[in-house]
């Protein structure tokens, strides 16, 4: 009877793992998808500032920037973005 119930959550778990890598991936536990929701905006913001998007980061989460809080929050991600990059290299 334990064989049987493990089998069905086996099941499930490779139905749930299936799901979730069809979907493009994670990050942060959330669909990449709902993460990034203007992909190269940010990249945008940074080039016509001509600064590298990691100054662009660092200028805007500064204390005292009258950046807007959707360009605070995109300057947090590519900050977080760019550890982790740094972390898998």
């Amino acid at each position: 009877m334990a064989k049987e119930s493990y089998e069905k959550f086996a099941s499930r778990r490779n139905a749930e793992d299936k799901s979730k890598k069809s979907s493009g991936g994670t990050l942060f536990g959330k669909p990449k998808d709902e993460v990034i929701k203007h992909p190269g905006a940010f990249t945008a913001k940074a080039e016509k500032a001509k600064m590298s998007t990691a100054a662009y980061a660092n200028k805007v989460t500064s204390e005292g920037s009258k950046a807007s809080a959707q360009t605070k929050k995109q300057a947090g991600l590519a900050k977080a973005f760019a550890t982790m990059r740094a972390k898998k290299g």
